[in-house]
């Protein structure tokens, strides 16, 4: 927690400390939405678990065509297998379900090319697990697991459409570049994939996609004051 407040301490100095002029170009971005995820790495598949996504960011735009944002967001990553609902696995005692929720805050930097009303960004990601462990169970009750990683490396890719000149909704997908976890005491069963793959699939990664809804706050207007 205090490595949050210490984030948050530096974004806040980062962004009072321009002047009038220079806030005219970099400007704040609001976003709220949702994530799809799911774990690679963890037997199961699909972007069942859905989680919460908020933050604030910094939008510099160099041209009609480049722009660049910088963020601080809050959001929920994870897994989750539901119980199969067929009449056989229901009286199944072993009928698998997996939850597993990944508390993170998030600094995305991404450059972005507007083609129209339209946006394609790219870019990379680093997050910090706030809540560790995180919550896990399954079938048989709450697991402590204390070997997630305090942190998350990745990279992201995006498409939104401009809803209005300062809304924007967007689409990103992205994905770890290193393991959240390594690999559970036996991995035996687990396909890791044909070389050079294998050399870089040795645990569990995050896979996710993000639908937000994001406001840019507008230009102010610059006043001439006559001589």
């Amino acid at each position: 927690m205090k490595r949050i407040v210490f984030f948050i301490g530096i974004y806040i100095f980062f962004f009072s400390t321009y002047s009038q002029e220079v806030v005219q170009a970099f400007r704040p971005v609001f976003s709220v939405g949702v994530v799809g995820s799911q774990i690679d790495g963890d037997t199961y598949s699909g972007f069942h678990k859905l989680g919460y996504f908020f933050g604030v960011g910094i939008n510099r735009q160099f041209s009609k065509l480049i722009e660049m944002e910088f963020a601080i967001t809050f959001l929920q990553k994870g897994a989750r297998s539901n119980y199969a609902t067929d009449s056989a696995s229901l009286n199944n005692p072993n009928n698998n379900f997996s939850l597993i929720r990944l508390n993170y805050v998030e600094v995305p930097l991404a450059i972005g090319f507007n083609i129209k009303r339209f946006k394609i960004d790219a870019g990379g990601y680093a997050a910090y697990l706030f809540i560790n462990p995180p919550h896990d169970e399954n079938q048989y009750g709450k697991i402590v697991d204390p070997n997630f990683k305090n942190t998350d490396f990745g990279w992201l890719i995006g498409f939104g459409c401009k809803l209005k000149p300062n809304f924007l909704i967007n689409l990103r997908y992205q994905y770890s570049f290193v393991p959240i976890r390594d690999y559970y005491t036996s991995s035996r069963g687990i396909f890791h994939g044909q070389f050079p793959r294998n050399l870089f699939n040795t645990g569990l990664y995050n896979n996710y996609l993000v639908l937000s809804f994001n406001y840019k706050l507008p230009v102010k207007p610059t006043t001439i004051v006559a001589p």
